[in-house]
């Protein structure tokens, strides 16, 4: 039993909006993952390379 025209449309359309959603979200994800990754990486080679004070 196929849908009506105007429903498929409706589909798709949102369809089309989840997917759009969902890569932004995971995009956004990734790029907080590489600065906390690297705030982190900085902190350790801080921490290991800082030098002794007396």
């Amino acid at each position: 039993m196929s849908r009506p025209a105007a429903e498929q449309t409706v589909l798709q359309d949102a369809l089309g909006t989840v997917a759009v959603t969902t890569m932004f979200a995971l995009a956004m994800v990734e790029l907080h993952v590489e600065l906390v990754a690297g705030a982190a990486a900085w902190l350790a080679a801080w921490w290991l390379l800082r030098e002794e004070r007396a």
